[in-house]
């Protein structure tokens, strides 16, 4: 039988291509939709690892120029997608990671003026040098608005270009004002990188570490300027940086992409400056000036830096009068210190030489320094002093609770002919071991507190507040305490450091012509870094003591050595011996109103005739470059001394160490003012 109406055959085909159909629309729907939804999202989940990535980067520069260490740092770029099947995915995401240039590019500092003759030679009223940006831009294929993440000046930050707008992602670090430091890093080089992969980036320390620099306003009483290159708003930089909650700093925009903080503290403070490089052609800076290390009769040594105030090696150095020195042609190259020693030829009559760079970038006046080499027959005037210790330093133990006479008195009488007003006083232990300083009571007063100062009419107490298991800590310059103001003191507790803002009490200290005055200090402690720190018996210990004042408008400091006896009879004589050398600074002299000065020593091998080695360290007590010189010697003894060429009205911590062929030393430390 035939069925010739019978088409149900077709029901089949229709449905088949109905249901292709079907699947082909929503393919093409999840195409359209879900893909690009779940690809933005991909895109948007990389660009929040960038940005920690970024953070990476940005510590990277940082530390590099701190500690003039590389520190390297990777970035992904780009990212992929998931693979789909039957569906289709836009080549993988590529970003680019690139240096960015200014308008104007120069960090510049103005109306500031370095403390120290020899470093206002390259810092004298202004400084600027140029910058860069480093930027990562994204390249995302459905992220719409994805921000820009840039690093200028210390801070990492979301740059959106449309909208001119900037959310810091990170802190800034040019200004501290707990420890009263401006820190400024420029960043040079060339880097322009796209891909969808993974880069490293490898900083380069081209001037670094930071070096410090003290530093005050040339014209008092106006502020220091501090102008910088970036994208971000001086509002934004006020509102969400700690910028905000500095009183002392005023933030305002200076035309496009540049921000102007006014920063204005009293008295002097610390400039930090570095050079950190990225990608090719970045260069070190040039040698700059010259500055002279230390002069004796039969050599000079002098040291080249650029104008981020670091030494450069390899610089070639000219004198003006060759045949003096060993070297007939008068030139010499730096060594990795940055440093060259020019030796005398055997006896020469005293010589007015000129020391040169030949090839740096700054003025005559910077680039040469002048000194007198050969015999001298000048006369040397003695550092002296009329502030005067009257050698009666006693020991006590304050009320702190225990029973070891931590603490020490002296008195100092007033020779000058006006009235001189304390302003500081430094105590540095002659034992380095000893690196705190607390009173451990509960209220504040004599045998109470850190420092204690009193005449017959008036008295000062100066109180570091502490917590349990906190000291004040004494370091290698030893601790001063300000009897004029409240200042930030550093305090360990264990191997962690804070501060404590010291409390001053009847603040100022008047000593008349001919009257003394008494100053305790107390209670010291060995070991306040470790878990086990000790009080210290402070009875035959030596003390290093600075005592700073004011007269007449004129700010001086006097120094001297305090032993401590017992008060009681109760002394506890220190012991020492063995086959170490000692050495003794017989006298500091100063040469001049110019900052030259002279240390003498004697230095003995104890019976073991085996020296080999003497040096001096002449550290500023607040900040400024060392000054360190060092010679051979030989036998059972050993005498002579070094002359420096250090900044006039200037503390320095002067440290003379004797060395034997074992490798044992020994050391005399003494306060010298120029």
């Amino acid at each position: 039988m035939r069925f010739r109406d019978d088409t149900r055959g077709v029901t089949v085909q229709v449905g088949a291509v109905l249901l292709f159909a079907t699947i082909i629309i929503a393919l093409s729907v999840y195409q359209a939709t879900v893909v690009p939804a779940e690809n933005a999202d991909v895109e948007y989940r990389h660009s929040q690892q960038v940005q920690g990535q970024l953070v990476d980067v940005r510590n990277a520069l940082v530390s590099t120029a701190e500690t003039g260490n590389a520190r390297p740092a990777t970035v992904s770029l780009g990212t992929e997608y998931p693979n789909r099947v039957f569906l289709v995915n836009p080549p993988p995401a590529a970003g680019t990671l690139r240096t960015d240039t200014y308008d104007d590019p120069r960090i510049e500092v103005s109306n500031v003026n370095a403390t120290n003759n020899e470093t206002r030679q390259y810092l004298d009223g202004s400084w600027a040098q140029p910058t860069k940006a480093l930027s990562f831009v994204p390249g995302y294929n459905e992220y719409r608005n994805a921000p820009r993440l840039r690093y200028e000046a210390s801070l990492l930050s979301n740059y959106y270009p449309e909208q001119n707008t900037s959310v810091p992602l990170t802190d800034q670090l040019l200004v501290d004002e707990q420890t009263r430091t401006v820190s400024l890093v420029a960043l040079n080089g060339s880097l322009g990188t796209s891909r969808s992969s993974s880069v490293a980036v490898n900083p380069s320390a081209l001037s670094a570490p930071a070096q410090r620099v003290q530093v005050q306003p040339e014209t008092p009483g106006q502020p220091v300027n501090v102008t910088i290159p970036t994208v971000v708003n001086a509002s934004v930089l006020r509102n969400s940086t700690s910028l905000g909650d500095n009183p002392n700093v005023t933030v305002t925009q200076n035309g496009t992409d540049r921000v102007t903080l006014s920063i204005d503290w009293s008295g002097p403070f610390t400039l930090r400056t570095a050079k950190v490089g990225v990608g090719s052609d970045a260069t070190n800076p040039p040698p700059h000036y010259l500055t002279l290390v230390e002069s004796d009769d039969d050599s000079v040594t002098v040291e080249a830096r650029d104008e981020y105030n670091n030494p450069v090696s390899g610089t070639r150095v000219n004198t003006s009068e060759p045949s003096v020195f060993d070297d007939d042609d008068g030139e010499k190259r730096t060594n990795e210190d940055g440093r060259v020693t020019f030796d005398v030829d055997g006896d020469q009559p005293e010589t007015e030489v000129t020391f040169g760079l030949v090839n740096g970038e700054g003025t005559f006046k910077q680039r040469t320094v002048n000194e007198t080499v050969g015999s001298s027959s000048a006369s040397v005037n003695g550092s002296g002093g009329a502030v005067v210790y009257l050698n009666d330093s006693r020991s006590f133990d304050g009320q702190d609770g225990g029973d070891t006479t931590g603490g020490f008195n002296f008195t100092v009488r007033n020779d000058h002919a006006s009235q001189v007003n304390l302003t500081d006083v430094t105590v540095l232990p002659e034992d380095d071991e000893i690196d705190g300083l607390s009173d451990a009571a509960t209220s504040e007063g004599r045998r109470q507190s850190e420092l204690y100062a009193n005449t017959t009419e008036e008295n000062v107490t100066v109180d570091v507040p502490t917590g349990t298991g906190e000291y004040g800590y004494v370091g290698s310059r030893g601790l001063t305490l300000s009897v004029e103001e409240s200042r930030t003191e550093r305090t360990a507790i264990g191997d962690d450091f804070s501060t404590s803002e010291t409390t001053v009490l009847n603040a100022g200290l008047g000593i008349s012509s001919g009257e003394t005055a008494t100053i305790e200090v107390g209670e010291f402690y060995r070991g306040v870094t470790t878990d086990t720190p000790e009080a210290v018996n402070v009875t035959d210990e030596n003390f290093r003591v600075a005592v700073s004042y004011e007269r007449d408008g004129v700010r001086e400091t006097d120094s001297f050595v305090v032993y401590p006896s017992a008060s009681s009879g109760d002394d506890e004589g220190g012991g020492g011996g063995g086959s170490a050398p000692s050495a003794t600074i017989t006298e500091t002299s100063n040469r001049g109103s110019s900052g030259q000065f002279g240390v003498s020593y004697s230095a003995t091998a104890n019976g073991d005739g085996d020296l080999e080695r003497v040096s001096v360290e002449a550290a500023p007590l607040f900040s400024g470059p060392t000054l360190t010189a060092s010679r051979g010697v030989s036998g059972e003894s050993a005498t002579g001394s070094f002359r420096l060429r250090g900044a006039p009205d200037i503390v320095y911590v002067v440290t003379v160490t004797v060395r034997d062929a074992d490798g044992n030393t020994g050391s005399d430390t003494v306060f010298h003012v120029t």
